[in-house]
């Protein structure tokens, strides 16, 4: 079986790329692991997950979190790399807070909830990005 994890991986990538506002940011560098490194930045990459099983009555399922980075990259016009990768973490965090998608075979015990967000300077210091947090309980049908 599909863990719950890999299943709201799949239905972020689905909810993220039928996002006109984040994909006017992206395009379609949005990715389900690490991005490749030669790749252009803006982009967005799903981080490291973890899911907690719980039981509801006679419903299995897992309370599942989910780390998605936004990076952006400084250029030529200045150090604005910070601010970019802010205003997608915004977007992304717009699209993706209390959305259900569809996902056949599972349940939503939860819409998606954006529980917080952290924003870093790599020590290259052309490269920033900001980790959102998500949660979600879902189970199978």
């Amino acid at each position: 079986m599909i863990s719950a994890a890999s299943v709201l991986q799949t239905a972020v990538i689905a909810v993220l790329r039928a996002d006109a506002a984040v994909t006017a940011l992206v395009g379609t560098r949005i990715y389900a692991s690490s991005r490749d490194n030669s790749g252009p930045l803006d982009a967005v990459t799903l981080g490291p997950s973890d899911s907690v099983p719980f039981q509801r009555r006679e419903k299995k399922g897992s309370s599942t979190t989910l780390q998605i980075d936004c990076w952006a990259q400084a250029d030529d016009t200045g150090r604005t790399h910070m601010k970019r990768a802010r205003a997608l973490a915004e977007k992304v965090s717009a699209a993706l807070h209390l959305a259900k998608p569809t996902l056949s075979g599972w349940t939503w015990f939860s819409a998606i909830e954006v529980t917080g967000d952290r924003a870093l300077e790599d020590p290259d210091g052309v490269t920033a990005h900001v980790a959102i947090s998500i949660r979600a309980d879902l189970g199978p049908a």
